[in-house]
Order: structure tokens, then sequence, then C-alpha cells
């Protein structure tokens, strides 16, 4: 499985570096029946008013959903296609090296060091801030921490994978030194900044009389996660070493793996010690499902330090009433003037007299022909209303709070959403090119009366907003979970057999695999003062569908 943004080539031994966007993004499985994208929108980078008070965004989605799904406006309307999305915005965390984690910068702003404030304020009786603040930097610590961490995580196995590709770099064992060192570094740094972390449990274990314990029990579950993660990426680390090291021989690499497995055997231990769970591969399977459950709830208690409220006000409503009462309010317009008219014709004394004769047949083809017109107003226009005049009037305006420091409920965004199906002639030509290029099926004259669904947002963010009110704002993590459960029983069986003559002139059966291309393109930009897009990015995925559920995403730009 392949996601997020493609990395460019790398020349051998070296990483070159990318230039940054104004927004990352990366489309994931999250389970069977749901897709997971995630923008992450930059306050700061490549935005040219660097004094401005606001920045604006916007994304828009394509989703070409195959035949089979059996999609239309009027068998999948917006307000179900909503229905099927799950929103999730939250701040990104903070950007924190390892020495100012682990608070060993004094003179900067680190969880670890206002927590030891806090305590000598405690001791002395002299605790002027709530202790929801200090479990705010408890939970902070454990995000910026995990963050930092993976990072370093998947830079080294990006380098590892990439410059293994290097023959040369196998052969030296100068870079394989250098190499394992900084791998073994950065594992060294994460460690001391845990061990700093838990130096606070004992502190906050003795509490002075009338204080709440509070913080102590949260200082050993967040003490607990981070144990769990760190593991975690321990593991993914060997596992990438573990694809070159039949071909590394050299006593660097064995000491790093000596002095890895002498760091898990410590926190293993220290584990124990404070009761956390412990699971290996034979462990009973009930004592796995606790394990999982456990992390799970401890994920969701850590991470919603960063995320924000979000205030809907769908107006899909407001578009389809209004449009249709302004449809209705013209065709009885048309009706009351046709009437008029009508009588008023048939009342002259020359017609009058002939009512019932070829000046009442026509009366009367005249009023059911104004009867009819009036009723095709009432649906053209109702079409018109909620798609052409109203198209521009998002579905859901949101905004977007976040709880400062003093617990008030601050505004620090919007977001305009709209949806509606469009004819695939209309789309971004840089999209329609790679789709036509990656499935011969998909040609032009094949589908130019293709509707697709088009999901357009914009969002707008101000610079001006702090962390806990102490750490500056770098991003917003824009999450959509979107969710296809209720298509996969309009698909086939997940597998189909067919007989195949083998080289033996005997007769097999093949099972294949019947697949089907859930294909989503993106476009995301920064806006500029006059809200047009600029520095545009594009990107086209491949979701590969069974009945079953999601297989795979495949990048296809």
């Amino acid at each position: 499985m392949s996601s997020g943004v493609l990395e460019p080539e790398q020349m051998p031994g070296k990483l070159k570096k990318r230039a940054k966007k104004p927004i990352n993004c990366t489309v994931t499985i999250h389970d069977r029946t749901q897709i997971e994208t995630i923008f992450d929108y930059y306050l700061f980078r490549g935005a040219e008013n660097k004094e401005a008070e606001f920045i604006s965004y916007r994304v828009d989605a394509f989703f070409f959903y195959p035949d089979q799904f059996g999609l239309s406006p009027s068998s999948y309307p917006k307000e179900k296609f909503y229905n099927d999305i799950r929103p999730l915005i939250r701040f990104k965390e903070p950007k924190l090296r390892y020495k100012r984690i682990a608070g060993q910068k004094t003179d900067k702003k680190s969880p670890i060091n206002y927590l030891r404030d806090y305590h000598d304020l405690l001791q002395q009786g002299k605790m002027t801030e709530p202790v929801r603040h200090a479990l705010d930097e408890v939970h902070l610590f454990a995000c910026t921490f995990i963050s930092t961490f993976f990072k370093s995580v998947d830079r080294t196995r990006t380098k590892i994978e990439k410059i293994a590709r290097n023959g040369d770099f196998l052969a030296d064992p100068v870079l394989v030194d250098e190499l394992f060192s900084k791998i073994g570094q950065f594992l060294q740094r994460a460690d001391d900044a845990l061990k700093e972390f838990r130096k606070l449990v004992p502190m906050y274990a003795v509490v002075p009389e009338g204080f709440s314990s509070t913080i102590y029990r949260e200082l050993r579950l967040i003490d607990e996660y981070c144990y769990y993660r760190m593991r975690d990426g321990i593991a993914l680390i060997l596992e990438t070493i573990n694809t070159i090291r039949s071909s590394v021989k050299f006593p660097s690499v064995d000491q790093f793996f000596v002095q890895t497995e002498a760091l898990i055997r410590e926190h293993d231990k220290y584990a124990e010690e404070h009761r956390f769970i412990l699971i290996t591969e034979r462990s009973p399977l009930v004592e796995k499902e606790r394990y999982l459950h456990r992390r799970s709830e401890l994920k969701k208690r850590i991470w919603k330090v960063l995320f924000v409220e979000i205030r809907n006000k769908p107006l899909f409503a407001f578009q389809r009433q209004f449009g249709a009462m302004v449809a209705a309010g013209l065709a009885a317009v048309w009706a009351v003037m046709a009437q008029i008219i009508l009588v008023r014709q048939v009342m002259l004394t020359e017609r009058a007299v002939d009512i019932w004769g070829m000046s009442g047949l026509l009366f009367l083809i005249a009023g059911v022909f104004a009867y009819v017109i009036k009723d095709r107003i009432k649906e053209i226009g109702r079409s018109y209303f909620r798609g052409g005049l109203f198209q521009e009037v998002p579905d859901q305006s949101e905004t977007i709070f976040y709880r400062d420091s003093s617990g008030k409920q601050t505004p620090i965004g919007s977001i305009k959403e709209n949806a509606r199906f469009e004819d695939i002639a209309k789309l971004p030509k840089e999209l329609l090119d790679v789709r036509h290029l990656h499935d011969l099926e998909n040609s032009e004259c094949e589908e130019q009366n293709k509707l697709v669904l088009h999901y357009k947002k914009n969002i707008t963010l101000t610079k001006k907003i702090k962390i806990l009110g102490r750490y500056p704002l770098r991003a917003v993590h824009d999450i959509l979970r979107l969710d296809i459960e209720e298509c996969l029983s309009k698909l086939g069986e997940p597998v189909r057999s067919i007989k195949h003559v083998g080289s033996g002139m005997d007769i097999l059966d093949i099972h294949l695999p019947k697949v089907y291309h859930l294909d989503i393109g993106l476009v995301y930009s920064r806006l500029d003062e006059k809200m047009k897009p600029t520095e545009k990015s594009y990107e086209y995925f491949r979701l590969v569908v069974n009945k079953d559920g999601l297989l795979r995403i495949d990048t296809l730009s």
C-alpha cells in the first residue's frame, strides 16, 4: 500500500530537499470501510504577506465512484454524503527538539519546565493557575514527544531504504558507522527525554494537603503510553535494518543491536515495576484485547488537548427550501397572470356567447397549457435556484473555536464546504490526464457523460493563536474520513473462478480477485487576498476495493 505524496527521486547516498508546500496531504486506509484524508495547513509556509492576520486555503476533492456503486445526484444527495464524512480538526503539535522536550533549555517554553515550576508553586502553596493547565501540559508533552520520535523513526527508515540501494554504501564501513551512530544518538536523546519526564512522577506523588493528586495519575498514564509508542518505533527501525543486516557485516551494526536490546530491557523492567501491560506473541487473547483497548483509550485521552471545537451550520436545507420557495412563487405568479388573461378574454361579450363552442375549447386548451407551464416553471426553477443561483452558497459553514488559557472559546477561523455532482469535462486537465494514462477504459469518449462528485472546502485561519497560550501554532491538521460501507453490498463476490488450460492440456480452476477502482483526485492551493487559488498542487490516488472493503491505495501522481 502506498499513501501520501510521492517522494522525489533521490541521489545515491544523499537525500534531496523537497520544496515545501503550503499544504501537505496524505491518503490512507483507516479501516475496512473508511478512507482517511489528512491535510496539514501551514500558517507561514509560502505565505507572501507575512503580516496578514488570516490565511486561507482551498481543497478540491473529486471522487470517481465506480459505476457499480450506483451513485447519482438522485440516489446520493449531499445530505447523505455529509453523513458519510466524519471531519476532525486539531492543531499540529508544536515543533520541539529533544533538548527542549527534556527541559534542558531553561530559557525556552517546555512542558517539563512548566510542570517543574508548577510543582514548586504547589509546594509553596502559591498555585496561581488551575490544575487543568498542568494537565494540558502533561498531554502536550506526550504529543510532542511521540511526534518528534516518530519523525526521527520515519527519516531513519527512509534513509536506510534509499541509501542501501547504493551498493557502494554497503561496502563503506565509514558510511555505515556514521549512519548507525546517528540512529543510536537519536534513540539516546529520546530515551533521555522520557527519563526526564519520569522524574516528575515521584515529585507529584506527594503533594501538599488539600491539593488534588490528579496530575500524578495523569503523569503515570502518559508515561505508560509513551513507553508503548517508543517500543513501536524501535520495532519499526529494527524491522527496516533487518532487511540489510545480512549484507552489512560491520561491528557498528552489531554494537547498535546490543545497545538497543539493552535499552529495551531497561524500559521493559521499568514497565513491569510500574505494572504496565506487557504482551508477547504467546500472551492470552484476553490480555492482547485488554492491551489494545487500553492503548486506544490512552491515545484519545492524550491527543484531545490539540483538537478544536467545530460549530456546524448546515446550509443545504436553506438552499433546497429557499430555492423551492422562489420557484413556487414564480410559478404562482405565472398561474395568476395566465388565469386573469384567460378569464378576461373569455368574458368578452362576443366570446362569452360561444363559451360551449370553439372559444370554450380554446379556453380549455389554453388553461391546460398554462398549468403545464406553471408546473415546469416550478420544477426547473427549483433545480436552477438550488444548483445555479445558490450554488456558491456553502452547504455548510463552520466556525472553528479553541479554548484559550482562561477557558474561553475563541474563534480562530472558519470552514465552508460544498458538494455536488459535476460533469467530468469540467475537471482540471492535470487530473484527467493522469486518469486516462492509467486506465484504458477511462478514455475521453467513454467518460464524456460521466458525473464526478466534487467536494470543495475553503478554510480560513488566524495566525495569532497559540497552543495553550504559550506555543506558536504552525499548522492545522484536518482529518476527513469517508465511509463507503453502504456501497460494498452492491459489489460482486471478491473472488471469481475461471477455467484455464494448463501447460499439459489440463483444465485448471484459477481463482481471480474481483476488485473495483475508486479514484480520488485532489487539488489544493493557498488563496490570495482576492480569494483566488495560488500555488496549486495536484494529487491522484486509486483505492482498490472489493466486496469485503478497502484493500490498498495506489498513488498515481
